[in-house]
């Protein structure tokens, strides 16, 4: 009996957890684009669905841009 109730407790503490865990994401709402070249539109939804992503990601977290040029005398 013992053995119950403890799984029993357990049980509730696992799950009062990953719900508020659950509470704590972000949700953002973006909208995007792509071209269909060729009747080729899964790959305009994918690439649609890629640059949302992008977009929501660069939302929320922010953009950081990193840049380097190297050049060489021939």
């Amino acid at each position: 009996m013992r053995r119950f109730l403890i799984s029993i407790c357990v049980t509730c503490m696992i799950l009062t957890f990953s719900f508020t865990v659950v509470h704590a994401q972000y949700k953002v709402w973006t909208v995007d684009m792509a071209t269909i070249y060729d009747n080729a539109v899964n790959i305009a939804k994918e690439k649609a669905i890629d640059n949302a992503q992008r977009k929501a990601v660069e939302e929320k977290v922010g953009l950081m841009i990193i840049g380097a040029t190297e050049v060489e005398n021939l």
